[in-house]
């Protein structure tokens, strides 16, 4: 049975979860799971490698961010940001045909 969604709404993990467990007939318990594991694998991907292509939804990559002056307004002081990664995503054809 798919899932109807409502428009408008904004959609967090556990909706996610009750939702691909309508679509498929899972237990939740292991979609889950599964999910969780998602996230922490992509995660520790992108610690190590720039990026990662998962087929029919997009890439996730990083950027490196180099070491910047800012200013904290609060403590009126300038330091220095350190250096970083960003992380980005680029949705699949696939994915963003599905939102025209």
């Amino acid at each position: 049975m798919k899932s109807k969604m409502i428009i408008g709404t904004r959609v967090n993990k556990n909706e996610l979860i009750r939702l691909i467990a309508q679509d498929t007939d899972l237990q939740m318990k292991y979609i889950r799971v599964v999910l969780n594991s998602m996230i922490s694998t992509i995660g520790r991907i992108l610690e190590n490698e720039d990026s990662i292509q998962i087929d029919g939804l997009g890439i996730f990559y990083t950027t490196k961010i180099p070491e910047q002056d800012a200013w904290d307004g609060i403590h009126n002081v300038r330091y220095l940001k350190p250096a970083g990664k960003r992380i980005g995503f680029k949705p699949a054809k696939e994915l963003r045909r599905t939102i025209k």
